[in-house]
């Protein structure tokens, strides 16, 4: 399984650039909202959410993009 620190964070990163250069509006970008679709699209990433939420922020940021720091909202599924 795929850690923050591995080759994952390198594709999370050009993900996240990448939905930010896509936008149209300037809007704030929602981190918890992107943190799910990056845990939907990276199925099997072990980053804790404090450390997917600090990339996905950073990110936003150095794309130039406005960040909804949001990620209190993160709603981690208890499996059963």
């Amino acid at each position: 399984m795929a850690t923050i620190e591995s080759i994952s964070s390198q594709r999370i990163r050009e993900a996240v650039r990448a939905f930010v250069r896509g936008r149209t509006s300037d809007f704030p970008i929602s981190v918890a909202d992107l943190a799910e679709r990056v845990r939907y699209s990276f199925a099997g990433l072990q980053a804790t959410d404090r450390e997917l939420a600090d990339l996905i922020a950073s990110e936003i940021i150095y794309a130039g993009g406005n960040v909804s720091f949001d990620s209190s909202t993160i709603v981690v599924k208890a499996e059963t």
